[in-house]
């Protein structure tokens, strides 16, 4: 199977793990929101937004270079593995520690530091069960990644609607979690020793001293990025209270759940750009420029019917305790078609070993960020993290489009456009015609992509190697019986 054929085996298996998940976790989390009541929630939302920030400090961008060395060659699996394990084993230490002084000098109460100090147990475990994910996704594995996930997934969101249906209360919802990456250790390690690589431990401070100066820009990426998720929430929490955070948290989660495609697609492509780079700078060319296409295709949609639905959804998931969540989910959901963009574009720069512009791009993204989150949020609350969020995140969509182009041609999206805008447009009017908006708004939706779709195929935005490509994308689609055919 050439690198094209696995893009869209582990593109498909992704895909398929990130549909089940989120589809889980939607209503594990409007189970959660509902049962909790938007204080508790907002508690629980800032707990696990918090520790996250920290999350870098216990990485230190490990996981990015052990995933580009390993796929670059295969043979230092265990030692790499071996050290990557030692080094986080001391990160997390001093990240647990940095959590807890954090919490207290900060000056929050007692039971929301509880939550806190769960939520940090819960990342140091989840860091170790990321030591072993990074070797399934540099021997480009992804089935295992997913099938951890899934088992995550269905033990944290099963263990908090049963504490919820029997009474309890968010400390034992929190629990879950910190359970369920317990478990997750345990069978990434048997995973990992079984079938690819069985770490070899050695103390060799000279190796750990070039691996962290070599994994430094990386970790430079993900602090950036981390604050531009999870910053919004602490600042939030601080000027407007947990209700607040709850409003936003509800929008932000259910607006993040659609980027699994961009997350699962990159994925795929950052370990096969890394490779086709040495080989292949014109079949590189073609990958990365029908996955941009793919990415706007469906990204786009989802931002206007997000937009013209945004009511039915909140209140149909969340109830009218939620109703503030509402316009901050009509303007937080264009944040999906810009991080498709940049998500996708990030991992092709960060393959190309540009990192260094990917972080001075992430240290302006935060800038605008916090920037933006400082003056919106005193007067208009959660609305404002909302647009500093599709603010910031639509610079880096923007820089990185023609940054990429001056290595990678463009010229094949152009005739497209024009198809993809008509077919929004149509999109759009169909769901602001009034009869429609009698029906329930899950056939408004289906009606939207019936709308949408057929247009595409009427305006040729979708031709018929598009379609062999999507199907490949699909689990089980074909994608060992035919191979993509990219634009001539």
């Amino acid at each position: 199977m050439d690198a094209v054929q696995r893009v869209m085996k582990n593109s498909a298996v992704l895909v398929a793990e990130k549909i089940a998940l989120s589809g889980l976790s939607i209503f594990v989390v409007s189970y959660v929101a509902r049962s909790l009541g938007e204080v508790d929630y907002g508690k629980f939302a800032f707990a696990f937004g918090f520790v996250e920030l920290f999350r870098i400090l216990g990485d230190m961008g490990l996981w990015t270079l052990t995933v580009r060395e390993v796929a670059k060659d295969r043979s230092i699996a265990s030692a790499f593995l071996g050290h990557s394990l030692m080094i986080h084993s001391l990160l997390i230490v001093l990240t647990f520690l940095s959590i807890a002084v954090a919490v207290n000098l900060m000056g929050y109460s007692s039971d929301t530091r509880v939550l806190v100090y769960i939520a940090a147990f819960a990342l140091v475990f989840e860091l170790m069960a990321d030591c072993f994910r990074a070797i399934f996704q540099a021997f480009q594995k992804m089935e295992y990644s997913a099938l951890l996930r899934i088992i995550y997934g269905v033990f944290a969101g099963g263990f908090a609607i049963s504490v919820l249906y029997l009474g309890r209360g968010v400390l034992m919802v929190s629990s879950g979690y910190l359970m369920g990456n317990i478990l997750i250790i345990g069978i990434a390690y048997w995973f990992v020793v079984k079938h690819f690589a069985r770490p070899t431990f050695q103390i060799d401070f000279r190796v750990w001293k070039k691996m962290l100066r070599r994994s430094l820009p990386f970790a430079f990426q993900a602090f950036f990025i981390l604050i531009a998720f999870k910053f919004d929430i602490v600042m939030l929490s601080k000027m407007k209270g947990d209700a607040e955070v709850g409003w936003y948290n509800v929008a932000a989660n259910l607006t993040y759940k659609m980027l699994f495609i961009a997350v699962a697609l990159s994925g795929s492509i950052y370990p096969a750009v890394s490779e086709l780079l040495g080989t292949s700078i014109e079949k590189a060319s073609k990958l990365v420029t029908r996955s941009l296409y793919f990415l706007l295709v469906l990204g786009l949609p989802l931002a206007v019917g997000g937009t013209l639905l945004g009511p039915q959804i909140i209140l149909f998931l969340f109830g009218e305790r939620y109703l503030p969540s509402i316009l901050v989910f009509q303007v937080i959901v264009w944040f999906v078609p810009l991080c498709y963009t940049a998500t996708l574009l990030s991992n092709v720069l960060v393959a190309m070993e540009l990192q260094r512009l990917v972080v001075r791009t992430g240290a302006v993204k935060a800038g605008i960020n916090i920037g933006l989150n400082a003056f919106l949020i005193p007067t208009f609350g959660a609305i404002g993290a909302a647009i500093a969020t599709v603010v910031s995140e639509g610079f880096v969509a923007l820089y990185y489009i023609p940054t990429v182009s001056k290595h990678f041609s463009f010229r094949r999206l152009r005739r497209k456009f024009t198809a993809l805008a008509i077919s929004n447009a149509c999109m759009a009017g169909f769901l602001l015609i009034p009869q429609v908006h009698q029906l329930h708004f899950s056939l408004e939706i289906a009606g939207g992509m019936v709308i949408y779709f057929g247009f595409m195929l009427l305006f040729r935005g979708l031709d018929k190697q598009d379609i062999i490509a999507v199907r490949n994308l699909l689990p089980y689609g074909g994608i060992y019986r035919r191979k993509v055919v990219f634009w001539s």
